[in-house]
């Protein structure tokens, strides 16, 4: 088992931050239909990465402009004194239910955090 420094942070417990959709040169695939039905909901799926202190799902937020959807991920991180987390790779799935009532409706963006370390 391989082990890497988590963040040397006071206390223990965790913090919400924004989920990677980008990870060095991989990037996560985003299924939402090409066509839905006004006033049918619909589902947005897509991967996050985490690991080592990243290991959950924290939530998904949305913000809706109009007929417009702006997506934010996030993930839970573990913080601890001094402790160390696994130096793995996780998928974590989010899943966003939606519907539009009105026609013209669309997913804006996903907005994103990278890491390029």
């Amino acid at each position: 088992m391989a082990l890497g420094a988590c963040e040397l942070l006071p206390g223990v417990g965790t913090i919400d931050e924004p989920a990677l959709i980008i990870f060095y040169e991989d990037t996560t695939r985003v299924v939402v239909p090409d066509t839905v039905t006004r006033g049918v909901p619909f589902t947005v799926s897509f991967m996050t990465f985490g690991g080592g202190c990243t290991r959950e799902v924290a939530r998904t937020d949305v913000r809706r402009d109009g007929n417009l959807l702006e997506i934010r991920p996030y993930n839970r991180r573990q913080k601890a004194d001094g402790g160390v987390c696994t130096a793995d790779l996780l998928f974590l799935e989010h899943r966003v239910a939606e519907q539009f009532d009105q026609a013209g409706g669309r997913v804006r963006q996903i907005r994103r955090q990278e890491d390029t370390r």
